[in-house]
């Protein structure tokens, strides 16, 4: 599991470079030391600017409505080392993946307003089955909030989207 994870992050990475170039093609992008990523929480440097890419999630867990959850993504309180997580990283932005593999897009979101969203409106309570912006703990020492995106578009100023 922990292989595919980091499969999927690479990937997502990978097609975040791409996706930026194709609009950008002037960009300076560089990727991140390995502190950087581990302790700061970002992947790259695009044009000055800190970017922490999210892949794509997918949940066998349901909406409170009963159908399926494919339209969230994660952020961390704490990693699962029990250390400050994504959310209080030092990353200026976050590119979370939303869509299909025909089709991929990226939800841009600063990261202190993605913050402020999780501060009103995430619900604190722990290993809970329902999806819509609530937190749960999954290996012991992590502490990870699940955000639905059209919630983040919506409640977020600075959101645009990368196709």
């Amino acid at each position: 599991m922990e292989i595919e994870y980091v499969k999927k992050g690479d990937v997502a990475e990978k097609n975040f470079v791409e996706m930026w170039v194709k609009k950008q093609p002037q960009a300076i992008i560089r990727t991140t030391t390995e502190d950087e990523n581990i302790v700061k929480h970002w992947d790259f440097v695009v044009n000055g600017v800190s970017v922490d890419v999210k892949s794509i999630r997918t949940y066998q867990r349901y909406n409170d409505d009963g159908t399926k959850g494919t339209n969230y993504t994660t952020v961390e309180y704490l990693n699962k080392q029990g250390n400050i997580g994504s959310l209080f990283g030092a990353c200026d932005w976050f590119a979370f993946q939303s869509g299909t593999s025909a089709n991929y897009c990226y939800l841009l979101v600063k990261r202190a307003e993605v913050q402020q969203f999780c501060a009103n409106n995430v619900r604190m309570e722990t290993r809970t089955n329902m999806m819509r912006n609530y937190l749960y703990s999954s290996m012991g020492k992590d502490l990870i909030a699940v955000l639905d995106m059209d919630c983040l578009k919506e409640h977020c100023s600075s959101a645009f989207i990368l196709k």
